[in-house]
C-alpha cells in the first residue's frame, strides 16, 4: 500500500469537537490515508501519544494526533507499518477516526464517549477494561492481541 498524497487536512470545528482530521479527496476501503510520522518515543502514555507497542508511545504523529476516537471508527491506525488504513470509503469532507483501544492498552486520560453509534463504549479507558467480545469486533493492532493473550 502507498499513501494517498495529501489526503487529509486539520480543521477545527468548536460545535463539533475541536480539532479533527478530514478527507480532503474521495478515499476507499484501502487506501493509505498516509504515513504516522513518529518524532519521538518515550514509555508512558499521554494525551496525544499513540502505543507502539506493549512498552513503547510515539509522539508527534503530524495530523494525525487529531484524530478522534469513535466506536464505528473509519480508519484502522497501523502502529506496526506506521501508517493510517482506511476503513470504508470516505468522501471529501468525512472525518477520519480510530478506535482508540485497537491502540491503546490504557489511556492517560480516559473520557465519556457519546459517538452514537450502536455499541458505543460509553466510557473509553483502553482496551485492558474492555471485554473480549467487544474487542472481537474490532481490528486491533499486534500489541494489543498480545497483551489481551490471543
Amino acid at each position: 500500500m502507498t499513501p494517498t498524497p495529501r489526503a487529509v487536512a486539520v480543521t477545527t470545528d468548536a460545535a463539533h469537537k475541536g480539532r479533527h482530521v478530514r478527507a480532503v479527496l474521495p478515499l476507499r476501503a484501502g487506501d493509505v490515508a498516509g504515513a504516522l510520522p513518529v518524532t519521538g518515543v518515550v514509555d508512558q502514555p499521554g494525551q496525544h501519544t499513540l502505543q507502539l507497542d506493549e512498552t513503547r508511545h510515539g509522539m508527534g504523529l503530524g495530523d494525525f494526533v487529531w484524530l478522534n476516537h469513535a466506536c464505528d471508527p473509519s480508519v484502522f491506525v497501523d502502529t506496526s507499518a506506521l501508517h493510517v488504513v482506511v476503513l470504508r470509503d470516505l468522501a471529501v469532507g468525512d472525518e477520519l477516526t480510530f478506535f482508540y483501544p485497537a491502540t491503546e492498552w490504557t489511556l492517560a486520560v480516559p473520557f465519556d464517549c457519546h459517538c452514537g453509534a450502536a455499541r458505543c463504549l460509553g466510557r473509553v479507558t483502553g482496551a485492558r477494561d474492555l471485554p473480549p467480545e467487544t474487542l472481537r469486533g474490532h481490528r486491533l493492532n499486534a500489541h494489543v492481541q498480545r497483551l489481551l493473550g490471543w
